[in-house]
Order: C-alpha cells, then sequence, then structure tokens
C-alpha cells in the first residue's frame, strides 16, 4: 500500500498553480483544498486581513491533517513560498506517514504577472478576481527558491501539456 500524498506547490501568482492541482486532482481523486475558494467562501473576496489568513491557514492544517490520517491524497492549492511553511507541511506530512511532493510552477514572473491581474477571466480560476500589482508584487517578494534538497519537479505553467505535466509527476492521465 502507498503512502498517501502531499502536494505543495511554490510559484508566483499566475504561474499555474490551480490549472495543474486540478489535473492532479482529477487524475488521483485526491482532496482539492482550494485556498483563494476557502477564502472566497469565509470572507466574500478579498478584504480580509493578515490575522484571518493565519486562522485560515491552522484550520486547513488541521483538514489537510485529517485526510493524511485517513490515508487520502490532498492537493493543497496555495502558494508555500516560503521554506519555513514547506518544512511545516513537510513535516505534518511525516508525522502521518505521507509522501510529499513539492511542485514548483517554474512560470516566468511577467507572464504569471500578467495572468494574475490581466488576464484573470479567461479560465475562471481566479475566484478572488484580478490581482492588482501591490499584492501580487507583495507574494512574489517572499519567494523562497526551493534548494535541491526539497527535490522539487519543475513545472513551467506555460510551456507544458497535461500529458507532460502528469508525466513529469508519474500520474496517469485520468
Amino acid at each position: 500500500m502507498r503512502k498517501p500524498r502531499l502536494y505543495l506547490f511554490v510559484g508566483y501568482p499566475g504561474a499555474g498553480k490551480t490549472t495543474t492541482a486540478l489535473l492532479i486532482k482529477d487524475s488521483t481523486n485526491a482532496r482539492h483544498i482550494w485556498v483563494d475558494l476557502e477564502r472566497k467562501a469565509r470572507f466574500g473576496g478579498q478584504d480580509f486581513t493578515e490575522s484571518d489568513t493565519e486562522e485560515l491557514y491552522r484550520e486547513l492544517d488541521v483538514e489537510i491533517e485529517t485526510y493524511l490520517q485517513r490515508r487520502e491524497d490532498v492537493v493543497f492549492d496555495t502558494n508555500i513560498n516560503l521554506k519555513k511553511d514547506r518544512d511545516f507541511l513537510r513535516n505534518l506530512a511525516k508525522k502521518n506517514d505521507a509522501e510529499t511532493v513539492l511542485i514548483w510552477l517554474t512560470t516566468d514572473k511577467n507572464i504569471s504577472k500578467q495572468r494574475a491581474y490581466r488576464d484573470f477571466n479567461q479560465d475562471n480560476l481566479r475566484v478572488l478576481g484580478a490581482m492588482d500589482d501591490s499584492t501580487f508584487d507583495k507574494i512574489a517578494g517572499k519567494f523562497q527558491k526551493p534548494d535541491d534538497n526539497e527535490k522539487p519537479i519543475k513545472i513551467d505553467g506555460n510551456r507544458h501539456t497535461k500529458e507532460e505535466i502528469l508525466k513529469l509527476l508519474n500520474l496517469n492521465s485520468g
């Protein structure tokens, strides 16, 4: 019996995390925890505080752990751009005998930025609406590149096809 997997994402807003997360979910039947959708459901949009965000992530950590304990795969669809946060989630997975898969969306910053605030309604995946420059820059400014020890799987969200992404992740198309 294989270990459950916790899929984590690193990358700029608009890099292709949600597109990739949905591919994984559809190919594995994993639980999809989509943070932007959770934010919208709880706070009604973009009007939330840093303390709201911290509380939301604490609640989602509990949800992740519950699914891992049930031996279910989890796709955590959000930026885990700080190494300390990736380490926390890796330890959570390890504690629950789960494997962590770190996916680094290496999409060019300018392309990601354009998707995040100009092209947001082309694919209906930006549930919080268009992102302004200052929000993009704030999130992008916190980006900590994964090191080799983290063994990230690199995916260019602008160049890889669905089939290539599934192959890189060692998944069969569902």
